[in-house]
């Protein structure tokens, strides 16, 4: 994934090359890993920079879904009680509650 993101970037007209494109793990979070792409490009301005930014985003994810990488989505699964304090297929009936990892 690093070298990837790396070989991407070095392809692309915007970057310098010196100091070369970097991609850093920065940290797991909640359902991804934390991918940092650094780069930099000539006379920096606003407008460059988030034009540079916008295309650096858009090769590294065709690059990702021509290699089959995903990127994850959070997800969340909510179940359900019924007045019984039962989880799963038997609470569709009667009243739901949403369920807590603390009980009620």
């Amino acid at each position: 994934m690093v070298a990837l993101t790396e070989e991407t970037m070095a392809e692309m007209d915007e970057p310098r090359s010196v100091p070369s494109p970097q991609a850093v793990l920065k940290e797991f979070d909640e359902s991804s890993i934390v991918l940092e792409a650094r780069f930099w490009i000539d006379d920096p301005s606003s407008r460059r920079v988030w034009g540079a930014k916008s295309a650096f985003i858009q090769a590294i994810k065709g690059a990702f879904d021509r290699e089959g990488i995903s990127i994850a989505y959070p997800q969340r699964v909510l179940a359900a009680r019924d007045e019984g304090g039962e989880v799963g297929p038997h609470a569709e009936h009667g009243s739901l509650t949403p369920a807590t990892d603390g009980g009620e």
